[in-house]
């Protein structure tokens, strides 16, 4: 699973980000931002711990919530969540949700990865989504293993793998 960023103007995966500033490709790079006091490695604690209080947190949530969505994700922790990025599959032009930072979507991806959440992707989530108050304005992709000339957008949901 991968990033898109800016809305989907411009693409790159999550490890390939580097690799394409170092090229040179026309992807924003974003400024280090150097802690006031303390060292780079006691930020990096920090930031690790409340990474994982926040995957905690959601993992929490989907757990009373089973089928949750991302709008739902969003709604409940607001601000923590919001960032400029988009998550889907690149190579076949499919989004996921948009509008996400990036600790959310690697939490996310995490927890997909290690088996911990299950996914569900059905055109008829999209409901789930109406329901939550969000949804993409993009076509909804009616099939998961298909490529697509322009993005579509696939509503998932979510639940406690048990």
């Amino acid at each position: 699973m991968e990033l898109y960023e800016d809305g989907m103007n411009r693409m790159c995966n999550r490890k390939g980000r580097e690799k394409a500033c170092a090229r040179g490709d026309n992807v924003k790079k974003k400024s280090p931002i150097l802690p006031q006091a303390g060292t780079i490695e006691e930020e990096r604690t920090k930031s690790e711990g409340k990474e994982t209080r926040l995957e905690e947190r959601i993992m929490e949530y989907i757990k009373r919530h089973a089928g949750t969505t991302f709008a739902g994700l969003q709604r409940v922790f607001g601000e923590e969540l919001d960032g400029e990025f988009s998550y889907g599959l690149i190579s076949q032009n499919i989004v996921f949700w948009t509008k996400m930072n990036k600790e959310f979507i690697d939490i996310m991806h995490r927890l997909i990865k290690e088996k911990k959440l299950e996914i569900f992707c059905s055109p008829s989530n999209f409901l789930c989504y109406v329901a939550d108050g969000r949804a993409l304005t993009l076509p909804i992709a009616k099939r998961v293993n298909h490529s697509y000339k322009k993005p579509h957008w696939i509503p998932l949901t979510f639940s406690v793998r048990r």
